[in-house]
């Protein structure tokens, strides 16, 4: 892992977490972040680890953190819609509802046709 280039590294986090190795992946994914900081493909990586977190190892705590990282470091980001949508339902799920009713709020604001947007209106709603 030392070698490979950041491309290389999100390819195999990738394949790991398809084949649902999530150790792996996120290993792999760790590696990028620490040895490509400050990069679009470091970025990307934080967000891939919270769906890691999220869809394969259920926690939801852990892929808030990884979700606000992504949202923090790249706020213009190309998966911003994704990473506040994920976010807002990792909330919902764990009982957080006002932090979930504050990105529902921004989620709908920015994306009201987007693909979380039925799950931030039901939050919403009265």
């Amino acid at each position: 892992m030392r070698t490979l280039s950041a491309a290389d590294l999100q390819a195999l986090a990738n394949s790991a977490r398809y084949a649902g190795q999530a150790t792996l992946s996120l290993r792999f994914l760790q590696t990028l972040r620490r040895r490509f900081p400050a990069t679009s493909p470091a970025r990307t990586a934080a967000f891939l680890m919270g769906r890691v977190e999220a869809d394969l190892r259920g926690r939801c705590s852990a892929a808030v953190r990884w979700f606000s990282t992504y949202l923090r470091e790249a706020p213009a980001g190309p998966l911003v819609e994704a990473a506040l949508g994920r976010r807002m339902g990792c909330y919902a799920k764990t009982g957080r509802r006002s932090l979930a009713l504050r990105d529902a709020r921004a989620y709908l604001k920015r994306y009201p046709r987007g693909l979380f947007a039925a799950q931030a209106r039901r939050l919403v709603a009265p």
